[in-house]
């Protein structure tokens, strides 16, 4: 089987901003994906299941100041608790425009580039696609 990595799928990785998400669940055998409030068949066995990469979106924005590497923009976010983070971060960069659209498609990345990481850990074979 090869893993699908659709839209949907890599929205699956993107956790909270800042608390830690509830974990969702994979079966390599089934190619399933299990959110923390679904019913597991019996017919699969809880400890075959792969925890599938959660990332806090707090996270994806210190990655993406680091990838500006610019002293200015990192001067602003040092010493920053995550839930200061997160706010400073909007104040900066949400203002509607190319800024913000460069976050998002980095974000988008991030998330992907955590999936083929966790799928090559766990040697599960995937492949990317726009669609569903």
């Amino acid at each position: 089987m090869i893993l699908k990595l659709t839209p949907a799928v890599v929205a699956l990785a993107k956790g909270l901003p800042i608390e830690e998400s509830a974990p969702v669940l994979f079966d390599p055998d089934t190619y399933e994906f299990f959110s923390p409030d679904d019913e597991i068949p019996s017919a699969i066995l809880r400890e075959t299941l792969v925890e599938f990469p959660k990332v806090r979106r707090v996270d994806v924005q210190r990655a993406y100041v680091e990838y500006l590497n610019d002293k200015s923009i990192s001067a602003k976010f040092r010493s920053l608790t995550d839930e200061q983070f997160w706010h400073k971060f909007w104040k900066v960069f949400d203002d509607g425009s190319i800024r913000l659209s460069r976050f998002w498609q980095f974000e988008e990345n991030y998330y992907l580039s955590a999936i083929k990481s966790w799928c090559d850990d766990n040697g599960i074979a995937y492949y990317v696609t726009n669609g569903e």
